[in-house]
């Protein structure tokens, strides 16, 4: 869900600053069908896993493997939109502490107060 918020929340700013959806087509990406495959996988990946019972390890490592091609896509284009240069270093920080920590580091107390 917080995909597609994000999504409609980049298009909508963009729209109202001026953009349109037309100057997508003159976007040119390098690396740009590696998002294609990455996009459905990592939307789907938490179901297949569970489907053909991948582990918790193995599962985490496909999902870090993932993240680190996205960082290595967005690095790659840092050279026409240097902004992703900050959205790298922030998916390879968030990588970072995942892959440390085996899972999303989650406040016990939080989610006991939430009712999780």
């Amino acid at each position: 869900m917080i995909l597609l918020e994000a999504v409609v929340l980049a298009l909508l700013l963009s729209l109202a600053t001026g953009g349109s959806l037309r100057n997508l087509e003159h976007e040119r990406l390098r690396g740009e069908w590696v998002l294609l495959v990455l996009l459905p996988v990592q939307l789907v990946w938490p179901r297949v896993a569970s489907l053909i019972g991948v582990g918790h390890a193995l599962s985490l490592m496909v999902w870090l493997v993932m993240m680190v091609a996205l960082v290595g896509v967005m690095l790659a284009n840092v050279w026409r939109r240097w902004i992703l240069g900050f959205a790298a270093l922030g998916i390879a920080m968030n990588v970072l502490v995942i892959g440390l920590n085996g899972a999303m580091p989650v406040s016990l107390r939080s989610t006991s107060e939430l009712g999780a």
